[in-house]
């Protein structure tokens, strides 16, 4: 059954968080969600999203786009535990996560590519052709 958060678990979570470990470490306490970090850039004639997604199969992320949007999803799976180890911390975290961006420029939503290296995923996105920017050279 997946875990629904709310505002009040979000609190009793973070209570209990910080009375139970982080005392002396409270900066910690900000990292409750599960969401890849990004890059997110752009040149005269593409976008590029970088994600760090250490640890998570590539075959295991969906990409969606629009000529607008993307959408990064995807899960990260319980790694199996030893049978008979007794745990003194768990800090990994599992589960499923989602995040939606609106693009800067318009793009062409059939020549995106996406790369996997060393835990993070490239993806670029060409612009639309209407949305490259091209020099007007002034005639004297």
């Amino acid at each position: 059954m997946p875990v629904v958060h709310t505002p009040v678990n979000n609190v009793f979570a973070l209570m209990d968080r910080l009375l139970n470990e982080n005392f002396w470490s409270p900066l910690e306490l900000l990292e409750t969600e599960l969401v890849p970090r990004v890059d997110i850039s752009e040149t005269d004639a593409e976008v590029k999203i970088r994600a760090d997604v250490p640890g998570i199969d590539p075959e295991k992320i969906n990409i969606e786009v629009t000529e607008d949007s993307l959408s990064l999803s995807g899960s990260i799976e319980k790694s199996e535990e030893e049978e008979g180890e007794n745990y003194y911390r768990l800090e990994r975290q599992t589960g499923q996560f989602s995040r939606e961006f609106i693009l800067p420029s318009k793009i062409d939503p059939n020549s995106v590519e996406a790369k996997a290296k060393n835990g993070t995923i490239t993806i670029t996105l060409k612009k639309q052709p209407s949305e490259q920017k091209r020099k007007v050279q002034i005639i004297k």
